[in-house]
């Protein structure tokens, strides 16, 4: 059977588009970047020898500045072992070290980066790259009264000494705490991502880690997330990802994994789409009934729907014919409102239920309009001008060829529920905009970067996915950065930043009311000038940036000997 899943489009919000943002103006004017020397110097990056692209790019763009959205505040790990808390206080950059004992980070061959997640107002999960993860109870993590924290358990992982780092932890209603854990493989000639998904679970006084899931990949992961509810994983990666193992951890499956009968068919071509379903000899024909509006279908045998639901496009339902053949299957004919458009599936929401048979007669219409694109004989360029110059296109202008995608994995059924396709739209940047919620993902459009955050799934199989800000003109400001290794924004969405590896920072905020630029139209009118302003900070020579956080109110930037800081609310 093939596997059904619901294609999610991404309906952008105009209300929060800027058409007439005119880009922005560099300033000199606002807060000023302030340096604080480190009280002890954090790991440095180091790069594995013969390491893939997977590898390099794990090591190279890893984030060692470590936030916690509800205090809006910042940790960092050194090499003596230390988890120090920084925050500001009475106008003073204050550096806490929070263990009594210091940590034994492991420096073996193969060792990812550190990561350390909050996964719940009184606990965090620090990963070594190794092989060992801590669970912390950091209690209330009140600025005003740090506390100490405790280990309250240390567990060993066991992947057979290969690295691994955390992507996101997220406690559940039991009080169980799930992890995804991300490892780079050598498979053949090759190296391949893989994600754990393993559970946490107290049993009185301790604690141990059941393996729940598996996910293999073969290309770069951008985005991973668990569900608010722990039941399923949201994946943007440049190649879709896929569940590799059933449970054999005495984890019963549930029936939602058992595949269900198909009760259905449907056909398709440019112009129509025809339904064919066996009826049930246990109701008579005359019980049968089908209603078609411009944007759904009821077809109903007796007392049970056989198929009922909002269909992909819209259909002129007034010349919806059906018949009964001698085989008695029913025969429904719907014609498409938009010839020529190309339904992914029957019902806007997907169903499991039917399956799709494809028109040889479509198939073959298409590949002939396709077959320019792979003929062996050359295409002569007619006489006609052509519609654009080629030549005015840069590299950011051409869509990526990767197979870019963002999916819902569900954990029962172990299938991809939703999907949302990419390759037209380059990933830019993860927010958190809601500690309540998982991480807003950033897509570049046309030139914006528009902030898309996914919610959980609804009760009628919708996965909403909504555009809850934009970062103008934001898109292409970063492609056009070679040099960048970060690419942030603050949570309120009013200012973000490239920053390269070392020598730059640049801050884009994105409303300025001291540009109160105007112009001068020709009917003799003023009008003011939609801009935003620029600020730069430069690094000392020889410094590397090591991680960066944007809060609302302040930015940090890390680096091997310092922390950066400068007031975003001046």
């Amino acid at each position: 059977m093939l596997e059904q899943r619901c294609i999610v489009q991404l309906e952008l919000e105009r209300r929060l588009l800027l058409p007439d943002f005119q880009g922005f103006r560099l300033s000199v004017t606002g807060g000023s970047p302030s340096r604080h020397i480190l009280p002890a110097r954090p790991p440095s990056i180091t790069i594995p020898h013969h390491s893939s692209l997977l590898h390099a790019r794990l090591h190279a763009l890893h984030n060692a500045l470590y936030a916690d959205r509800s205090t809006s505040t910042v940790y960092f790990t050194c090499n003596q072992g230390q988890i120090w808390h920084v925050f500001w206080k009475d106008s003073n950059l204050q550096f806490i070290p929070l263990l009594t004992d210091p940590l034994q980070l492991s420096s073996q061959e193969g060792t990812h980066p550190s990561t350390l997640i909050f996964c719940g107002p009184r606990r965090a999960i620090f990963s070594d790259g190794a092989k060992t993860i801590i669970l912390f109870a950091t209690g209330e993590r009140d600025l005003d009264k740090p506390e100490k924290w405790t280990v309250e358990a240390q567990l060993q992982i066991g992947l057979d000494d290969i690295g691994f780092t955390i992507l996101d932890a997220r406690i559940d209603s039991d009080k169980n705490i799930h992890c995804l854990v991300y490892r780079i493989e050598p498979e053949g000639n090759l190296c391949v991502a893989f994600i754990d998904w393993i559970i946490l679970t107290q049993n009185k006084d301790s604690w141990e880690i059941k393996p729940y899931r598996k996910l293999k990949g073969s290309g770069v992961i951008h985005y991973c997330a668990l569900e608010s509810d722990c039941s399923s994983i949201y994946v943007a990666s440049e190649r879709p990802v896929q569940f590799i193992e059933k449970p054999s951890n005495g984890i019963p499956e549930t029936s939602n994994s058992v595949e269900k009968k198909l009760l259905y068919s449907w056909m398709q071509n440019a112009e129509d789409i025809t339904l064919t379903l066996k009826l049930n000899v246990d109701h008579p024909n005359s019980s049968l009934t089908v209603e078609s509006l411009r944007d759904c279908i009821d077809i109903r045998h007796g007392t049970i729907d056989r198929i009922k639901g909002k269909l992909f496009g819209l259909i002129d339902h007034e010349l919806t014919t059906w018949s009964i053949d001698d085989s008695n299957k029913l025969n429904v004919l719907l014609l498409k409102r938009e010839p020529g458009v190309v339904w992914p599936s029957l019902l806007k929401d997907g169903d499991e239920n039917g399956e799709q048979i494809m028109d040889p007669s479509y198939v073959a219409e298409v590949h002939s309009r396709l077959a320019h694109l792979c003929s062996e004989t050359e295409v002569t360029a007619s006489n006609d001008a052509p519609l654009f110059n080629s030549q005015q296109l840069e590299e950011c202008d051409f869509v990526s060829a990767e197979e870019s995608c963002l999916l819902r994995l569900d954990s029962e059924s172990y299938k991809v529920t939703h999907q949302v396709f990419l390759s037209a739209h380059q990933i830019v940047l993860n927010v958190q905009l809601d500690s309540s919620e998982v991480s807003a993902l950033g897509l570049r459009h046309d030139a914006d970067t528009c902030i898309w955050q996914p919610y959980k799934k609804t009760q009628t199989n919708i996965w909403p996915i909504k555009h809850d800000g934009t970062l103008h003109a934001f898109g292409y400001i970063q492609s056009s950065k070679p040099q960048k290794k970060y690419t942030v924004c603050s949570p309120d969405l009013k200012y973000s930043v490239v920053c390269e590896a070392s020598r730059h920072a640049f801050i884009y905020q994105q409303d300025s009311t001291s540009n109160q630029l105007r112009r001068r139209t020709t009917s003799g009118e003023s009008q003011r000038v939609n801009m935003g302003k620029q600020q730069l900070i430069s690094f000392e020579r020889d410094e590397e940036v090591l991680g960066i956080c944007a809060t609302n109110e302040v930015l940090f930037i890390l680096t091997d000997s310092s922390i950066i800081t400068m007031n975003m609310t001046e």
